[in-house]
């Protein structure tokens, strides 16, 4: 197995936490960003059957794990993009892959349609393409489990019983 690399690196006067591993047979490198409240060992632990053919780098937005900084949706874009373009330059100007699941493909949206340049393609799993649909703890127990005010588990599973 590959050795895994971590280091901090200094972007735009920030210390950004990353984690890298490089594949003895690279067929290209593959940027991971992490979840909200997540960290870079998270994803790691979820994608590293890739490093059998891929470069990965995984990284931790300001305010995550080890990273310095305030977290903002905003400063999340500026993360993800300023790790792909470090990793870009790295690697002789060649486009990168992108994989994100979960919060992640919202800057990775972001940076690929602004720097197209930057991915030879994206993977989104479980993607949230907007925060405007999202639900907070509150609104999960108020919807799912206390529906008129008294308690009644509904089975995930039963689309017709969850459905508003």
């Amino acid at each position: 197995m590959p050795k895994l690399i971590r280091e901090m690196k200094t972007i735009n006067g920030c210390d950004i936490f990353t984690m890298s591993i490089n594949s003895e047979t690279s067929s290209g490198t593959v940027i991971i960003p992490p979840l909200i409240g997540g960290n870079a060992l998270q994803q790691y632990k979820y994608f590293k059957i890739l490093s059998r053919a891929y470069d990965l780098i995984f990284f931790e937005y300001r305010g995550h794990g080890k990273s310095d900084g305030k977290f903002t949706i905003r400063n999340s874009i500026k993360d993800t993009y300023e790790i792909s373009q470090y990793y870009f330059e790295e690697n002789n100007n060649k486009p990168l892959y992108g994989l994100a699941d979960c919060y992640g493909t919202i800057p990775m949206l972001k940076i690929a349609t602004d720097y197209p340049y930057l991915f030879k393609s994206i993977t989104l799993i479980n993607p949230i393409p907007s925060l405007q649909y999202t639900m907070g703890p509150f609104d999960v127990l108020k919807n799912y489990f206390f529906e008129n005010g008294k308690f009644q588990f509904k089975n995930p599973f039963n689309l017709k019983q969850i459905a508003y």
